[in-house]
């Protein structure tokens, strides 16, 4: 029989020995293969059944809690903690135990907890229904709620330093004894750790707090390179916690947690507050390899320089993330754009918020740059294969970008940018190193208000697109002009002051299916110098220039653009019997088709459609032929071209009698560009003296016409 969980950490952690040792099963093989799941399985069961408790008020090696705690009733505990919020000690569900000065011990359950300065009120759960109200000389917290999370690691230390003081010195000590021990976990206490020097963090170095704003490292005189030095980041984290910088020596180089020289792997930063840093909040520089870090939860406040930075120094990037987090009013302590996130290799960034880019100018602010190389080094590295979902920028800087994407193969989705400076960017594809970067990276389902929201400056850039976006109240929703093409497609664009989609010097871009309306100027503006674009199915309404424009020379081909299969002219008049010799149009005026990409002339066909509702009344015996026409040309009239005709013959009827009918005629035409439309109901007749083809009815035949509707929509352009 395979012995039971209490025994398995006693037992040895192997499957080769015999079945009445606890070892394999009958009929298979021995085998070592079960080592590192029994011994996880060890470590779980001695965690849970051997509980670590911590005596809050009476353990000499932690003080966290030297403060006056009062059972007050059955169900509630008072700690007297003054301006200091224990709130996080205290999670529900937490196991907690109290001893009173008669020895009495209750194990209980914590529900909930609030603070109120100076209390911290603890509302508890006691299984044995206890009603002790005295004093209580005892307080002993359950390690689990912290602790658990290490339960399945395969390095977990086994060293737990309580860090004893407050003291720069304190927590020197603690970091040596890591060192000595090969590695451990430094548990923070509650309060403020005054750092008066940097302190370098080894290899497989832990440093946990109880909480954002109750463990606290104050490095507010500081002003060495970087407050925690990380020179090999292996197995490094740091956990719940506020680290504080300070004016630091001016030039943005005292920098919060700084990874470097062999960087970082498998290294950890969560549920940490960074606030005032100096120079860049976190930072990776010149490192051999930056992999599987993971930066979650974390709150960056007024950092001088960037908020979390990786430079393209670093080689070997990749499986990095950063999520969850909140970057607040980065920049302004160097002359230097500064970036609120800026990283090169390869990142997932998910629900990330970025505020506060306000400079007036002249100094810039980017939100998010996915980076490029600065030089031609094949050890170093751009963003590529990045994917970001779920950021949002905000601002209202002269110069602020959303973000910069200088990468390859990268994914924006779900971005809403927010800009309102004057000369803001919400997305621009830039770089300096041409055909090496800005390629084949997509903007997909983003919300952007800026004054250019997407701004492709890269002249070398390739392959990047736009797609199902939304563009609202910006100066240009989309300017072009690299050489390499790319697809803007899909996007709704609204409200623009100078255009909509602008292409100046742009090559091959396909501009598809996109819909504008109430521009200030153009909708959709290729210039000249641009060539090989195509623009299709396309829609344009109210905009206040032309709808398109096609500079000259630039071969853009535009074909079935809008307003696609909708209506662009449309006339309904009541049309009434005249004297005879007088037009039938009473009511109805000439039509000027839609101008299209600088001139209808380069409309290749409009369809027109008309439906004339009429009463015929036949006087003679005669055979007469009523007939609906189209003139076309630049009067609209019966001097200009017949372009189609509708033939209705009727039988000879009793004089006198009335006919009521409906006659539609469809036609599509190729207008040039002085064209106007005209329409009429004529009649000709074997009775009649002349052959009336003119847009002159009989009025004593046609008449009293009930309604005519006339409409023209645009079904195919050049």
């Amino acid at each position: 029989m395979t012995r039971p969980v209490e025994t398995w950490n006693e037992t040895p952690a192997a499957n080769d020995f015999d079945i009445d040792e606890g070892g394999a099963p009958p009929s298979h093989m021995r085998t070592k293969v079960d080592d590192s799941n029994r011994q996880r399985m060890s470590a779980l069961a001695s965690f849970y059944q051997d509980s670590e408790w911590r005596d809050l008020l009476r353990d000499p090696l932690d003080r966290s809690i030297s403060f006056p705690v009062a059972r007050i009733s059955a169900t509630t505990i008072d700690i007297t903690s003054g301006t200091n919020d224990l709130s996080a000690l205290f999670n529900t569900g937490r196991r907690i135990k109290t001893t009173t000065a008669g020895s009495d011990t209750d194990e209980i359950e914590v529900l909930s907890v609030a603070y109120s300065n100076p209390t911290t009120t603890v509302t508890i759960y006691s299984g044995q229904g206890d009603t002790v109200t005295a004093g209580i000389d005892g307080l002993l917290l359950h390690a689990g709620a912290s602790l658990r999370r290490f339960a399945f690691r395969d390095t977990l230390p086994s060293q737990y330093i309580l860090l004893n003081g407050l003291t720069d010195a304190d927590f020197a000590a603690a970091i040596a004894q890591v060192v000595t021990d090969g590695g451990g976990t430094i548990l923070l206490p509650v309060g403020t750790v005054a750092l008066t020097g940097q302190h370098s963090i080894p290899v497989n170095c832990r440093i946990i707090g109880q909480g954002i704003g109750i463990s606290i490292l104050d490095s507010s005189s500081n002003t060495n390179t970087s407050i925690l030095d990380v020179a090999n980041g292996f197995k490094v984290a740091f956990e719940s916690f506020t680290l504080i910088g300070g004016p630091g020596a001016g030039a943005g180089t005292e920098h919060g947690i700084l990874f470097h020289t062999a960087g970082a792997a498998d290294a950890r930063i969560n549920d940490v507050l960074l606030k005032s840093i100096e120079g860049d909040a976190i930072r990776f520089e010149g490192g051999t390899q930056v992999r599987d870090v993971v930066i979650s939860g974390c709150t960056i406040e007024s950092p001088g320089g960037n908020g979390i930075y990786c430079d393209d120094d670093n080689t070997n990037v990749e499986r990095c993330s950063i999520s969850d987090c909140t970057l607040q009013a980065f920049g302004g302590q160097v002359a230097a754009t500064s970036y609120g996130i800026r990283v090169a290799g390869q990142w997932q960034l998910s629900n990330i918020s970025i505020s506060g880019l306000d400079f007036a100018g002249p100094l810039q602010q980017v939100g998010l740059a996915l980076w490029e190389k600065v030089a031609a080094n094949p050890n170093e590295q751009d963003a590529h294969h990045c994917s970001v979902s779920g950021i949002s920028v905000t601002g209202t800087g002269a110069e602020a970008r959303g973000i910069d994407m200088n990468g390859r193969f990268c994914s924006v989705t779900g971005a809403n940018i927010n800009l309102t400076g004057a000369s803001s960017t919400g997305v621009r594809v830039g770089g300096t190193l041409g055909s090496q970067l800005a390629q084949n990276n997509k903007l997909v389902a983003s919300s952007i208000t800026a004054a250019v929201g997407y701004d492709e400056t890269n002249t070398a850039a390739k392959n990047n697109s736009v797609v199902g976006c939304s563009f609202q109240d910006c100066g240009i929703d989309v300017r072009l002009q690299a050489s390499g093409g790319g697809l803007i497609a899909d996007n709704g664009m609204s409200d623009a002051t100078v255009g909509s989609i602008v292409v100046i010097s742009g090559d091959k871009y396909f501009i598809s299916g996109n819909r504008i309306h109430d521009n200030a100027g153009n909708g959709i503006d290729v210039q000249t110098g641009s060539t090989g674009c195509r623009v299709s199915h396309n829609e344009v309404i109210n905009a206040a220039g032309s709808d398109y424009v096609n500079g000259a020379g630039s071969g853009a081909v535009f074909h079935h653009n809008a307003p696609y299969d909708s209506v662009v002219a449309h006339q309904t008049a009541d049309i009434t019997r005249t004297s005879n010799g007088t037009t039938d149009l009473t009511g109805l005026t000439a039509l000027a088709f839609p101008s299209c990409d600088g001139g209808p002339d380069s409309v290749k066909k409009y369809e027109v459609v008309v439906n004339a509702h009429y009463r015929y009344r036949n006087w003679t015996a005669s055979i007469h032929t009523l007939q609906l026409k189209i003139f076309m040309g630049v009067n609209g009239t019966s001097a200009d071209t017949v372009q189609n005709r509708a033939d209705l013959t009727d039988e000879a009827v009793v004089n006198g009698l009335s006919k009521y009918g409906t006659m539609n005629l469809r036609v599509e035409v190729a207008p040039a560009s002085t064209d106007l439309i005209g329409v009429a109901l004529v009649m000709t007749g074997s009775g009649s003296a002349s052959d009336r083809a003119t847009i002159y009815g009989d009025a004593a035949m046609i008449s009293d016409a009930l309604k005519t509707i006339v409409r023209i929509r645009r079904i195919e352009d050049a």
